[in-house]
């Protein structure tokens, strides 16, 4: 099955493909070091987002890499996460 660049996946998607719990995909958003949007009340992942978070292998990078903290706050206060800004 052919994968496409724009699918959507959502935070249990990401976690049976990283082969990992739910609440660790959960915190790798919130941390900033997965970029997500929150629809809803749902968080979702692009295909594309998730590739770059992998490494060239296809497993995933060290959870002790630094979010960008621009980024992550940009991130937060455009999807209405007014906890997770001040966080």
């Amino acid at each position: 099955m052919t994968r496409a660049p724009n699918q959507f996946l959502t935070l249990n998607d990401v976690a049976d493909e990283l082969g990992v719990h739910y609440m660790t995909v959960y915190k790798y958003v919130r941390q900033g070091r997965l970029r997500a949007t929150k629809q809803g009340l749902q968080w979702i992942v692009t295909r594309v987002d998730l590739d770059a978070f992998r490494d060239p292998a296809g497993k995933t990078r060290s959870t002790r890499r630094q979010a960008p903290w621009n980024r992550r706050l940009e991130d937060r206060l455009l999807a209405g996460d007014n906890q997770g800004s001040w966080e």
